[in-house]
C-alpha cells in the first residue's frame, strides 16, 4: 500500500495519512477506514493531514466524488483535514472542492505547503473553536 497512516504526535490529535508514488482509489478508501477507525478510537477533535507531497499525482477518474465520499461519514469528532501539496494540479481540486461544498466539508478542507504550516492551520482552527464553541 502507498498509503501510510499513523498518529502524528503523542497526543494523538492529527491523523497523518502519507501518500507516496502512485496509489489507487481503492487504497485511498482502504485508508480512509483505517483513518476513521483512529478517529472513533478517542472521545475528542481529531484532525487530518493528508501529506501528498511524495504522491506522483491523483488516479484518473472522479477526484471530487471520491474525495466527497471519503470524508461524508467521518465520525463527529473529526475537526479539519489539511492537504498538504505543492502540485498545483492537486491545489487546483482542492480550492474546487472548497468551492462545491463551501458549507459542508469544504469548510473543513485546506491546503499547506508543508508539514509545519498543516499543523499550525490545525492549531488555528482549534483556537477558533475554543473561541466560538457554539459554530
Amino acid at each position: 500500500m502507498r498509503i501510510q497512516i499513523e498518529w502524528a504526535e503523542q497526543s494523538q490529535t492529527i491523523v497523518r495519512q502519507i501518500f507516496t508514488g502512485s496509489w489507487t482509489w481503492e487504497a485511498f478508501y482502504e485508508a480512509t477506514q483505517r483513518t476513521k477507525q483512529m478517529v472513533n478510537s478517542v472521545e475528542y477533535t481529531v484532525h487530518i493531514v493528508s501529506d501528498l507531497r511524495e504522491s506522483e499525482s491523483l488516479p484518473l477518474g472522479g477526484t471530487l466524488t471520491h474525495a466527497r465520499n471519503g470524508l461524508a461519514h467521518m465520525p463527529s469528532n473529526w475537526g479539519i483535514l489539511v492537504i498538504i501539496t505543492r502540485n498545483a494540479f492537486i491545489r487546483a481540486m482542492v480550492t474546487t472542492f472548497t468551492a462545491l461544498f463551501k458549507t459542508t466539508l469544504g469548510k473543513k478542507t485546506f491546503a499547506a505547503s508543508t508539514l509545519e504550516e498543516a499543523y499550525a492551520i490545525a492549531e488555528r482552527y482549534e483556537r477558533q473553536q475554543i473561541a466560538a464553541p457554539n459554530r
